[in-house]
């Protein structure tokens, strides 16, 4: 969310929106880290993570449920971690590099 010029934006909801996702990514990644020093933050941890595939999955029904696609939703659960490294990832790259999209550099 928080990549190529949404720090750009000028609706501030969404710039705020990109920003909460983007920091409640970072969160899931420093307590996977911290949970294996403390029972507690992995708790923590499984609940961010049930928060995050129940919204996540909420969303993608009605998507899937309109391209009558919704056996796909199961996939939520595999892909889930994989999407809060992308998140991060895209958030720090998108902000801080220079990338070509559609043949222009953006900065």
């Amino acid at each position: 969310m928080l990549a190529s010029k949404s720090t750009k934006y000028k609706d501030k909801k969404i710039v705020a929106l990109s920003i909460g996702i983007w920091l409640f990514n970072i969160s899931l990644l420093v307590n996977a880290t911290l949970s294996f020093f403390s029972p507690s933050i992995f708790k923590l941890l499984l609940i961010q993570l049930g928060l995050k595939c129940f919204f996540e999955a909420v969303f993608l029904y009605l998507i899937n449920r309109f391209f009558k696609r919704t056996a796909l939703l199961w996939q939520i659960i595999l892909l889930s971690p994989l999407h809060v490294i992308y998140i991060v990832y895209i958030g720090l790259m998108g902000n801080t590099r220079k990338y070509n999209w559609k043949g222009r550099t953006v900065r």
